[in-house]
């Protein structure tokens, strides 16, 4: 919406809650120039006049009548709607609405980012984890290996010593039985 449409509208909503009376295009034409709201032939101003109708009927402040651009109002309404603000608060809500929407909007998309980081951070942390896991296993697995291998080493010679014992029983078993 034009600035000037707002202040055409709200012209049209002044009338409207002056006269609380029937209002149409012939209200608003200039007499010496015959524009209404600066238009001069009669096809644009009327299609002007009908676009800014519609919205007082789109608002329910106004029954409309196309045929005829006339304007009724409904009630006190009108006068609401002026006390209200008019259009210029009307449409600067609808502006602040938007506003707070696309606000709403970026904090909703920053916090699902922030999810997404923080769910990443999580499964890398839990591949982390896992990982230090495996590797703490074999650190085991390895630790037992060299435990073994020492045990050996220490009391290897026993280990040799029964096989020389086990070698000469089996010399002195074959002297014996041959």
């Amino acid at each position: 919406m034009t600035d000037k449409e707002i202040d055409d509208l709200n012209i049209i909503l002044n009338e409207l809650s002056e006269y609380s009376a029937i209002v149409d295009i012939n209200n608003f034409q200039e007499y010496q120039s015959g524009n209404v709201f600066g238009f001069s032939e009669t096809h644009e101003k009327e299609e002007y006049f009908r676009k800014l109708m519609l919205i007082f009927e789109e608002l329910k402040l106004a029954e409309v009548n196309i045929r005829n651009t006339t304007l009724i109002p409904i009630g006190t309404k009108c006068i609401i709607f002026k006390n209200n603000g008019g259009f210029k608060q009307y449409f600067k809500n609808i502006e602040i609405e938007i506003e707070l929407k696309k606000q709403n909007n970026i904090k909703q998309i920053k916090k699902k980012e922030r999810i997404e980081k923080i769910e990443k951070f999580q499964i890398d942390e839990f591949e982390y984890k896992k990982n230090i896991r495996e590797q703490n296993d074999k650190i085991r697995k390895l630790e037992l290996k060299l435990k073994h291998i020492n045990i050996l080493k220490e009391y290897g010679w026993i280990l040799g010593v029964f096989i020389i014992v086990v070698e000469i029983l089996i010399e002195l078993g074959k002297m014996l039985f041959s």
